[in-house]
């Protein structure tokens, strides 16, 4: 899977779960200021490992607090497989 359909895939996924239009959220600005807290960021990695077949862990969203950041670990972690 290419990096933009990570993006694209991560951004619908945090438009259901923020209720925030995609077209309005900064794939660079830090996932905080989009009001994510760990009941929100636990959705979000549970969406995203059934979606992307990864194994990720609730904290990883932390570790890459941005969209682009975050496309560009599950694509790392997709290559692997």
């Amino acid at each position: 899977m290419q990096l933009i359909d990570i993006k694209e895939e991560l951004l619908d996924i945090f438009e259901r779960i923020t209720c925030i239009e995609k077209s309005k959220i900064d794939a660079d600005e830090n996932i905080m200021n989009l009001g994510i807290d760990s009941v929100l960021s636990l959705d979000i990695v549970m969406e995203v490992n059934t979606k992307f077949g990864t194994d990720l862990l609730s904290g990883m969203i932390y570790d890459y607090p941005t969209i682009n950041k975050f496309s560009a670990y599950i694509h790392q972690e997709l290559q692997k497989k």
